[in-house]
């Protein structure tokens, strides 16, 4: 019962790091906390040093992936002067586009809502563009980032699982006691019978003079 919930535990938590990979690609789920949060539940299920192992390297790099993507996609926006709010509105356009247009909603959407929120901010085609494509820059930067991270976490996860202990106590079992010398010759053989003599008695002789009486 042990192993059978530990598979299906694993499967679960295979399923949500995938679809944190995917998200991180994709930018509609919260890809990292997905792979996080998958990878907390399997370490708490499993109890074993690879399992908080894994953990503790997937928050360390996921983490670290957030800092680093907000840095270099911060100083992206900072320098072309874009504000946060452009991108912001730009991404609430894109998940709205995922829902209406499948596959391709969600780019063309996000571009677009882009586009026009810097067109209404610079208030001339000229300016809006290349400050739509620097922000684009800096989605591009955001994506990577959280990619890398998350399929970093993904592999560390993915060595945990491959390396992880069989539960459930699978060790060979202890050989049963013999009941005799005729099946197993395990066990003790039985004391011989005394005589009326007091000497030992080992049973019928053999060979030919016992045959003959």
């Amino acid at each position: 019962m042990a192993d059978q919930v530990d598979v299906l535990v694993t499967v679960l938590c295979g399923l949500v790091v995938l679809l944190g990979v995917i998200g991180s690609a994709v930018q509609v789920l919260p890809g990292p906390v997905l792979v996080a949060v998958a990878m907390l539940v399997w370490a708490l299920v499993q109890q074993t040093w690879l399992g908080w192992t894994a953990f503790a390297v997937a928050a360390v790099v996921l983490a670290g992936g957030q800092v680093l993507e907000l840095v270099l996609a911060g100083r992206t926006l900072v320098r072309a002067k874009i504000p946060r709010s452009t991108i912001l509105l730009a991404a609430a356009a894109g998940v709205v586009g995922f829902f209406v247009v499948p596959v391709v909603g969600l780019p063309l959407f996000f571009i677009g809502a882009l586009f026009l929120v810097e067109l209404a901010r610079l208030r001339t085609v000229a300016a809006a563009w290349p400050s739509t494509l620097t922000a684009l820059r800096a989605v591009g930067i955001v994506v990577l980032v959280e990619l890398a991270s998350s399929l970093v976490a993904a592999s560390a996860w993915g060595l945990a699982v491959a390396g992880a202990p069989p539960r459930g106590g699978g060790g060979p079992r202890p050989p049963a006691p013999g009941r005799g010398g005729r099946r197993g010759g395990g066990g003790a053989a039985p004391p011989p019978r005394a005589t009326a003599g007091g000497a030992p008695h080992a049973g019928p002789p053999r060979g030919p003079l016992g045959a003959g009486g």
